[in-house]
């Protein structure tokens, strides 16, 4: 188990005409949980999560209307996390040192909360995270420490724009999305 902070980035395409980039960015608070078994010494695998969630990021959204060029800049809440397997590898088992992976399902979320407009758009495709980590053994079987964890994927959701003045448009969202974080770990060998 893991749990950090750090920062979150996100760029958010879309295949409708006036739509540019949406791009979100905020800190981040981050968690980590993995559960596996080691089929051999100095190796982890099995299942888990990570996840980071970022309130009250800056959501910047440039648009082109009728030759009109505008950027709107808001706060919102965002998330992503990464689902899937993963492997940790410890090189000297004995040791503190260690390198891991995850590959899974990721999903991306973006949270309107003001007082006049409650919108959730969520968006699911694949994604992966990347870890180097290094940690002390404070008993037989326990050990503490810390890891950098880079973490992104690409997910895609239908969505509903509005423009202004009533008008929207239909699109296909696109979300690009990369986490980098700096975690304190607990684990149990």
């Amino acid at each position: 188990m893991s749990l950090g902070a750090g920062g979150l980035a996100s760029d958010l395409d879309y295949d409708a005409p006036g739509l540019n980039t949406t791009r979100v960015r905020g800190g981040s608070v981050a968690l980590d949980l993995l559960i596996g078994g080691s089929p051999i010494p100095g190796l982890a695998i099995g299942g888990g999560f990570n996840i980071n969630g970022a309130g009250n990021a800056e959501v910047t959204t440039d648009t082109n209307v009728g030759g009109v060029a505008e950027t709107d800049t808001s706060r919102q809440d965002a998330g992503f996390s990464v689902f899937g397997v993963f492997f940790d590898a410890f090189p000297s088992p004995e040791g503190g040192f260690h390198v891991g992976g995850m590959i899974g399902v990721s999903s991306f979320e973006l949270n309107d909360n003001d007082d006049t407009v409650d919108e959730k758009r969520d968006s699911s495709g694949w994604g992966a995270a990347g870890w180097v980590g290094f940690g002390g053994f404070v008993s037989s079987e326990w050990s503490l420490g810390g890891l950098l964890r880079l973490s992104g994927g690409v997910s895609t959701s239908d969505v509903v724009i509005g423009l202004g003045s009533g008008e929207t448009r239909d699109s296909k969202e696109q979300a690009k999305t990369r986490t980098l974080s700096v975690l304190f770990t607990a684990l149990y060998h």
